[in-house]
């Protein structure tokens, strides 16, 4: 999981919270407040929103949880499981009535969380807007995907394929998938020729790959105009990707490492 489930213990998380403010019920609650309102059994309805971030689509266990608070504790709500990953716009809203805590978490390339608590009530026959919120990384380097770094792979001029995590060893790394003869493949060699210097002093390894030779890798970005830049490190933590034609590649290439 890319963040713990809130459990009201103390942690070295940064957080910060929405005590319901912002929750918006689509009628009158009444006077009740959120810590007085118990469940008797009903069923109401949860809508997350969710207006961007540092991701473009959130992922149950991934980049947010839900927690029912029962008897001052939380309990994990499950859906699917943890390998699944459920987007959050195709996430069933239906709930017991009661009272409830959003939990996300941005993953920094520290290894360090982002977290944000939002607290909100699930009322009988009623919809809750509950915004889902991504903190910003700000200057920090943030977690934006995942790959294998186990995936084998077929280096320029070798018969034998061999892992990602093999060449590189562990830490940060540079892997391309260059098309074949393309423009955007072409403009995306003079950009890291462009800083051919800078990525030498880096000091960490290159990997320029032909896609058409390195299918299973290719298929970790299917859906991916190529070329597919990607800084990742040896755990598969993606914080930087780049497809297609990228006029400031180079520029973005040095503020990254620049984080690391």
């Amino acid at each position: 999981h890319d963040i713990p489930s809130f459990d009201g213990s103390e942690g070295a998380l940064a957080t910060d919270c929405g005590k319901g403010a912002s929750a918006e019920v689509a009628t009158d609650c009444g006077e009740g407040t959120s810590a007085d309102m118990a469940s008797d059994g009903g069923k109401g309805n949860f809508s997350l929103n969710y207006d961007g971030g540092p991701v473009e689509c959130p992922m149950y266990y991934r980049h947010f949880t839900l927690s029912k608070i029962e008897e001052g504790s939380p309990v994990l709500q499950e859906y699917g499981s943890d390998a699944d990953e459920t987007a959050f716009n195709t996430l069933d809203g239906v709930a017991d009535e009661g009272y409830y805590v959003l939990t996300t978490g941005t993953r920094l390339s520290d290894g360090s969380v982002l977290a944000h608590m939002e607290f909100f009530n699930v009322v009988r026959d009623l919809v809750v807007i509950v915004p889902l919120t991504l903190r910003e990384a700000g200057s920090e380097l943030s977690v934006i995907g995942s790959m294998n770094p186990e995936c084998k792979i077929f280096l320029p001029g070798h018969a034998e394929s061999t892992s990602i995590i093999n060449v590189t060893g562990r830490g940060w790394f540079l892997m391309a998938l260059m098309g074949d003869k393309d423009e955007p493949t072409s403009h995306a060699k003079s950009e890291l020729g462009s800083i051919s210097e800078e990525l030498k002093s880096w000091g960490r390894p290159l990997l320029i790959l032909d896609a058409k030779d390195n299918r299973q890798a290719a298929a970790m970005f299917a859906n991916a105009t190529l070329p597919v830049i990607v800084v990742a490190d040896s755990f598969g933590r993606i914080v930087y990707k780049s497809t297609g034609y990228n006029t400031s590649l180079a520029s973005s290439l040095l503020h990254v490492i620049a984080g690391l």
